[in-house]
């Protein structure tokens, strides 16, 4: 308020003119401060209330011209404003949806990961596990066993390998 009189008085000294730029910058710096157009719009008329007020006080040529005027400037300069702090804060919001995007896809990225480890796993685990378990009890059965019995048990046992390594390779190559 103490420099809107401080512009309102050198406006009338100094017959609008330079002052009045100055009231432009006032008028934006204003805007963002957050302040509320019903707050602003007397700003935004002063100069042409200075000039009703000089002309009424003085008969100063092309006051009223020059007060329309600056008073058409701090219309237009509080409307870029506006526009100015409005795309200021859609940015920031966009960086932030931005930043949020990619804490997204990371933490996607990380869940696909593991739930990949994990079913890799429990493929592993169904298959090799499956004949790990068969091929330990043939193992198991051949050495509790009479030895002419043996080597059925123990045939039993290859033919175990043999599908688990065949298994073990398609697995390998289903990961591939």
């Amino acid at each position: 308020i103490v420099i809107l009189l401080i512009q309102c008085a050198l406006m009338l000294l100094f017959h609008i003119g330079l002052v009045g730029i100055l009231l432009i910058i006032y008028l934006v710096r204003l805007v963002d401060y957050g302040l509320k157009p019903a707050q602003i719009i007397p700003v935004i008329l002063l100069p042409l209330g200075i000039a009703l007020i000089d002309a009424a006080l003085r008969n100063t040529p092309y006051i009223l011209v020059n007060g329309l005027a600056f008073t058409l400037y701090n219309a237009f300069a509080y409307l870029f404003a506006i526009r100015l702090r409005s795309e200021r804060e859609a940015r920031a919001q966009s960086a932030n949806l931005l930043r949020e995007l990619k804490a997204t896809q990371t933490l996607l990225h990380d869940t696909a990961a593991r739930d990949e480890r994990l079913r890799i796993a429990r493929d592993l685990h169904d298959t090799l596990g499956h004949h790990l378990t068969g091929l330990s009890i043939q193992l198991e059965v051949a050495s509790h066993c009479k030895p002419e019995q043996a080597p059925e048990h123990i045939g039993k046992a290859q033919q175990i390998t043999r599908l688990l390594l065949s298994d073990v390779r398609s697995s390998v190559s289903t990961l591939r």
